[in-house]
């Protein structure tokens, strides 16, 4: 298994902040895993990284359309930490657990903001391996820590640094972001095709 203490998942569309995020939890003994853009940028910064392929051994598939979508990774989130039977199953097949989440999706508005904008257009866009993570995160809060609004890195590290672990209060606080993101993010591709619908 691991030397690390912990592992985050990483893939940002939004880059603020996140070689600082990304070197405090490096320093505290976190392996950083990230998508070949954001992993990209964080070695450009001096952050040592790895690719999702190079941690699931799996390609990126289909230009980029499968990448996160692999049992190393959803599995790693979803395990519960406290359930030896999953945990066994876990370990059988070579899945260590995420204990960090931290994503913001691509803007669906590039596809929908455009009076050539077509349903099928949106639709092709949807960041679903974005979306699979925070969802599947959110679904595991118990144990995992999601991080969706680069506002919250710095407190969120703190608190890390100073108990090792985040407080209910903060993580309630990050599951509504989370949950919020999913919520705008889909109600602006809806609100767009019954836009198109109805002209």
């Amino acid at each position: 298994m691991t030397k690390y203490k912990a592992n985050a998942i990483i893939s940002v569309y939004d880059k603020r902040g996140i070689v600082e995020l990304a070197k405090g939890l490096h320093n505290l003994g976190t392996q950083l895993i990230a998508t070949s853009g954001t992993a990209t940028y964080l070695k450009e910064n001096e952050v040592p990284v790895k690719t999702v392929s190079e941690y699931t051994g799996y390609p990126e598939l289909m230009d980029g359309r499968l990448k996160t979508l692999h049992p190393k990774i959803h599995g790693g989130i979803l395990v519960p930490r406290d359930d030896r039977k999953h945990m066994r199953e876990a370990k059988k097949n070579g899945i260590e657990p995420i204990d960090y989440v931290i994503v913001n999706t691509h803007p669906i508005r590039s596809a929908t903001n455009s009076s050539n904008s077509t349903i099928e257009g949106a639709v092709d866009a949807i960041d679903e391996g974005g979306l699979a993570l925070i969802i599947n995160a959110v679904r595991n809060s118990k144990y995992v820590v999601t991080l969706t609004d680069p506002l919250d890195y710095k407190r969120v590290l703190k608190e890390i640094m100073e108990n090792g672990k985040i407080s209910r209060d903060t993580n309630q606080e990050l599951i509504l972001k989370a949950t919020t993101e999913l919520r705008n993010y889909f109600h602006e591709i809806s609100d767009f095709i019954n836009f198109r619908l109805e002209r």
